[in-house]
């Protein structure tokens, strides 16, 4: 399993406003992505047709600080709900000024760290890691996409039911935000030195 670099879009637009993007959602149907950025706007962005591959079209700009603030209470309730009927059973998470994957499973109603699934990532010592992209585990897929420091991670489930790092792409700036689509085919990033996206088709072999 690996990344196979699928697309890499640049806008003029985007250079111009140095807007930090930090999540995507992408159709590659419809040939096109929705992008929420740091300034509470959600845009969607179309390749347009017969041009240049860098070339994308704004369609759509909606500011969303009021809906999202609103919706929060909902979103914060499911996860507890989660929580108390106990669907959630594992969490995987990233401790601060740690350069490691720490793993924790529910067990008795308490979350307990399994020390002997801990994963090494790339030490830098020197850099701190910013919180721009989330875990993401797809449950089908059995693979998990992190991001740390200068790197983004991909997490496949061997045949003991531990996940192990498989691939994982290197950036020359910490500034990564990103996300992978829900069927796990796709993964968008943005990179804020860069200041573009980056589309990546995950290869299953």
């Amino acid at each position: 399993m690996g990344f196979q670099r699928w697309i890499a879009l640049r806008s003029e637009k985007i250079r111009r406003t140095q807007l930090e993007y930090q999540m995507f959602t992408f159709s590659k149907l419809q040939n096109s992505f929705i992008s929420g950025s740091n300034d509470n706007t959600i845009r969607c962005w179309k390749q347009l047709n017969g041009q240049e591959r860098n070339s994308l079209q704004l369609l759509i700009e909606l500011n969303v600080y009021y809906y999202v603030k609103k919706r929060i209470h909902y979103f914060l309730e499911m996860w507890i709900n989660q929580l108390k009927y106990g669907k959630l059973i594992s969490i995987i998470i990233m401790q601060n000024g740690k350069d490691w994957l720490s793993y924790f499973e529910l067990i008795n109603g308490d979350f307990v760290e399994q020390k002997e699934k801990e994963q090494q990532l790339i030490i830098s010592s020197d850099v701190y890691n910013l919180n721009l992209l989330p875990i993401v585990f797809n449950k089908e897929k059995e693979i998990i996409l992190i991001r740390h420091k200068f790197h983004v991670y991909l997490l496949t489930k061997q045949t003991q039911g531990r996940y192990q790092i498989s691939t994982k792409l290197k950036f020359q700036n910490n500034s990564i935000y990103g996300i992978m689509t829900i069927d796990a085919k796709y993964i968008i990033l943005w990179e804020k030195t860069e200041q573009n996206f980056q589309i990546y088709q995950i290869e299953y072999q």
